[in-house]
């Protein structure tokens, strides 16, 4: 087996202070650039005790790729108000991933791809994001704070299989509010105590996007 990974990072940030303390301007921009490529050469015998002949043979070649390109921008915005801090902004990502998959089978006289195996894949994500959030002191000993949140994702799955002409198409346009809010009270210098709430959403690493299945054997 063999396998190649190649991957670069670029992040821009600039930061704009205004005159009054802590009123900021947060800007950023982010680029990954992500390309993954193996072969793996797979050769199995099937022998019986005391032959050391093999009744049967299995042989093959995969060939794999994956290619992730991700583009981020986000703006936020930071005001003091009195004891507390009001936080805007929003964030826009892209994301587009490649996959590729091609298997052999070897066994015969000439190398033959195996169409039940092969396909291609491509998965494109976009999310806008806007969101706020504050956070205030009450007091010397209670802090309060509360946010929203709220996404649109635009995702799309294309699949493109060797024996398939038609390409499967898969469209999901989506929107969520995430709210979030807590209290914490702090009884002393040591201790404290706080409840907190807020809706989040996992979404799969890039690299688990991927819907071929990878053999080390035919068991």
């Amino acid at each position: 087996m063999v396998d190649e990974t190649f991957n670069m990072a670029f992040t821009l940030d600039y930061v704009h202070k205004f005159k009054k303390e802590g009123e900021r301007l947060l800007m950023s921009g982010h680029h990954t650039n992500f390309d993954f490529s193996s072969f793996q050469d797979v050769n199995t015998g099937y022998f019986l005790p005391g032959n050391g002949v093999p009744f049967r043979e299995n042989k093959f070649q995969t060939f794999s790729s994956q290619g992730i390109k991700l583009y981020t921008g986000q703006i936020d915005y930071e005001l003091p108000i009195g004891k507390g801090k009001l936080s805007a902004g929003a964030k826009y990502s892209n994301i587009v991933t490649s996959n590729a998959f091609k298997q052999y089978d070897l066994n015969g006289a000439t190398p033959q791809i195996d169409e039940n195996r092969t396909s291609d894949f491509i998965y494109t994500e976009q999310v806008s994001a806007l969101y706020a959030s504050y956070f205030s002191k009450i007091g010397e000993k209670i802090s309060l704070n509360a946010g929203l949140r709220m996404e649109n994702t635009l995702s799309k799955g294309d699949l493109d299989s060797f024996k398939d002409i038609n390409d499967d198409l898969v469209e999901r346009t989506y929107t969520n509010l995430f709210p979030s809010g807590g209290i914490t009270y702090a009884m002393n210098k040591g201790n404290q105590f706080s409840v907190n709430y807020s809706r989040r959403i996992d979404r799969p690493n890039y690299q688990d996007l991927n819907p071929f299945p990878f053999l080390k054997n035919r068991n």
